[in-house]
């Protein structure tokens, strides 16, 4: 009795544990069918899950069909970015793109306007006003004359030279004023809360393909500095040394592993996948972006903003930082619940004596009545053209009270 009462038990174990097993390989193969569907390639051919750029699945393409040259050459027909050994890349003399909205340069790779684009107008030997920065500065988004540096120009009635550049870290924006070899007054750097990031990474959004590298300060002891990846590698030089990988600018990615360009048994997998490469972005990821951290990576890039206050020194230059919102500073105000997101890096600067204009009160009212007052309402990133009157005369106004 007791003997065949064990025997239906036993089966009744297995087909449970077999029941087990065919519900995890179902799930298994369903969860594996879902994220090859949620995934996406993008131009670089990463994958990216939710088409959403900061969850890339690992690894990175290495293969020849993956290579993205990212629309900087050396020099090319009508070209406006181009690749440069010091900063990564410039603006071409008398450059000029119109693909997504007009960009023109002028002799020395300054934006200027299509008229004065057309009426070859040259650089100044010497400016009352230059503005070093990124897009913002730069004004992407917009045609020149509605950039917040022209219009601070009209409010001034005299040219201003603007030599922002999309893409750039703190360090890029300062070494291209300091190779420029510009002559001015005053000098106002735009500084949004990335650029602290980007002085961190050598290579322009790696982790989504990228192979625009830039350069990297590497601080000595006595507060002078080097050059990390100068000249800087060129996309289609850095992309070859991917799978060795041997060149020092790996040292300084952030994250970067074996796993990064591995082909392994995981690799087949998109549901391994994903979870190696969430446990990667975890890892890489800080809770809190560098501007909000009190740590090694903030007094970093305040080593760069002593640079520049020491460069204007040095050169009789009435030097001013500008922090410029985004609409993720008003996110971090929020998630963080603080009071303004730029107290931190304020209070560092104070202490370091170096001089700055913040607005933050200003352009978080004009935020938050109607956002297109701040933030471009198509592109839906950078400065619309209220956005950027709006800045111009904020500095205005600051600069014509300290005079």
């Amino acid at each position: 009795m007791h003997a065949s009462n064990h025997a239906p038990s036993k089966e009744r174990s297995l087909k449970k544990v077999g029941y087990f097993l065919y519900l995890s390989i179902f799930s298994f193969i369903l969860l594996e069918v879902v994220i090859r569907v949620l995934s996406t390639p993008n131009k670089a051919n990463v994958e990216l899950f939710l088409n959403k750029k900061h969850h890339y699945l690992l690894p990175l393409p290495a293969d020849s069909s993956s290579y993205y040259q990212e629309s900087i050459a050396k020099e090319k027909k009508d070209s406006y970015r181009i690749y440069h050994d010091t900063l990564g890349w410039s603006h071409a003399k008398w450059g000029a793109d119109t693909a997504k909205f007009d960009c023109y340069s002028n002799d020395k790779g300054y934006r200027i306007s299509k008229a004065e684009y057309k009426s070859k107008q040259k650089a100044k030997t010497r400016y009352n006003i230059v503005a070093i920065g990124n897009s913002f500065t730069h004004g992407d988004a917009v045609k020149a004359e509605d950039t917040w540096v022209y219009k601070l120009q009209e409010l001034y009635g005299e040219p201003i030279a603007n030599l922002g550049v999309g893409g750039y870290g703190i360090h890029q924006a300062l070494l291209r004023l300091i190779t420029s070899n510009v002559n001015a007054d005053t000098v106002l750097f735009g500084v949004i809360w990335g650029d602290l990031e980007r002085a961190l990474e050598p290579v322009y959004t790696f982790y989504q393909g990228g192979n625009k590298t830039r350069p990297i300060l590497k601080f000595k002891k006595d507060g002078n500095y080097s050059l990390v990846n100068v000249p800087v590698m060129e996309p289609q030089e850095f992309y070859k040394s991917k799978l060795k990988h041997e060149e020092e600018i790996f040292e300084y990615i952030n994250g970067f592993d074996k796993n990064v360009f591995s082909k392994s048994l995981w690799t087949y997998s998109y549901a391994l996948r994903l979870l190696k490469s969430t446990q990667h972005q975890k890892r890489n990821s800080k809770e809190k972006p560098v501007y909000l951290r009190d740590d090694e990576r903030m007094a970093y890039c305040m080593k760069i903003f002593e640079l520049f206050q020491d460069y204007c020194q040095s050169k009789g230059i009435y030097g001013r930082i500008v922090l410029l919102d985004t609409g993720q500073n008003f996110w971090h105000k929020e998630k963080w619940d603080l009071d303004n997101p730029w107290d931190l890096l304020k209070d560092k600067l104070n202490k370091k004596n170096i001089n700055f204009l913040e607005y933050h009160a200003e352009l978080s009212q004009a935020f938050n009545e109607d956002r297109t007052k701040l933030i471009h309402p198509i592109e839906n990133l950078h400065y619309s053209p209220e956005g950027n009157t709006l800045v111009a005369n904020l500095i205005y106004q600051s600069l014509t009270q300290s005079n």
